[in-house]
């Protein structure tokens, strides 16, 4: 839980085929590129990569105290609840 804010940047770099070594501001470059890009396909595939990896620090952290309520695999329906 502690390392969960840490995550975006790695995700970011796997997703733009970006190496670790790769500096912060190459890797703004790229998703600025990303972002305004025609194709929105690297975008969904950085929110995807990004919800996979919430999704697993979620659930390390229900692991050890369940939750009451099973939460839906849609963030938005989530918050519309």
């Amino acid at each position: 839980m502690r390392s969960s804010p840490l995550v975006g940047g790695e995700v970011a770099r796997t997703t733009m085929g970006l190496g670790a070594e790769a500096s912060d501001a190459t890797v703004h470059d790229a998703l600025m590129r990303a972002h305004f890009s025609p194709s929105e396909q690297q975008m969904r595939e950085l929110d995807m990569n990004m919800r996979n990896q919430t999704n697993e620090i979620q659930n390390n952290i229900t692991k050890y105290r369940p939750l009451v309520i099973n939460l839906s695999d849609n963030h938005f329906q989530i918050e519309l609840q």
